[in-house]
């Protein structure tokens, strides 16, 4: 009986030494950013040069709700190989195919500062399972004076 109790005593501090070990601490501290809380930059239509507009268009089908295949993209067929997509900062394209679909404008007005999208036109056609779309976007590009 003595074994026992000594053997208890011994599991009983082996637990309460080693519960005080797993003592955790922690420190947060808030930060500001230093930076400006508002930062106004006025421009107007006078600041920017109009260099063009375009008018790009892709034509696609797409097969029950989540397949889908591009046609042509401008009028040309399209190279599934070929890949050339411009990417944006902000969400000012509302679909990745049309951001495939104007990437010519790059090559078109090099020194454009910034491109802005006017409207996006989607014609559905739809079929048994399925159906045929057509995107058009008209941008222009501006550049600063």
């Amino acid at each position: 009986m003595k074994k026992f109790i000594y053997i208890n005593l011994i599991m009983i501090s082996a637990v309460v030494l080693t519960s005080c070990l797993g003592i955790r601490q922690s420190t947060s501290v808030s930060t500001r950013p230093m930076q400006a809380d508002l930062i106004r930059l006025d421009l107007n239509m006078n600041d920017f040069q109009l260099l063009g507009d375009a008018i790009y268009d892709i034509n696609y089908r797409r097969y029950f709700g989540c397949l889908t295949f591009i046609d042509s993209i401008n009028g040309q067929p399209v190279k599934r190989r070929d890949i050339k997509v411009v990417q944006f900062q902000t969400q000012l394209i509302p679909d990745r195919k049309l951001a495939r679909a104007i990437s010519p404008i790059i090559d078109k007005y090099p020194d454009a500062d910034f491109i802005v999208p006017v409207y996006v036109m989607k014609q559905n056609r739809f079929m048994f399972l399925g159906s045929k779309n057509k995107m058009k976007l008209k941008v222009k590009a501006y550049k600063f004076k």
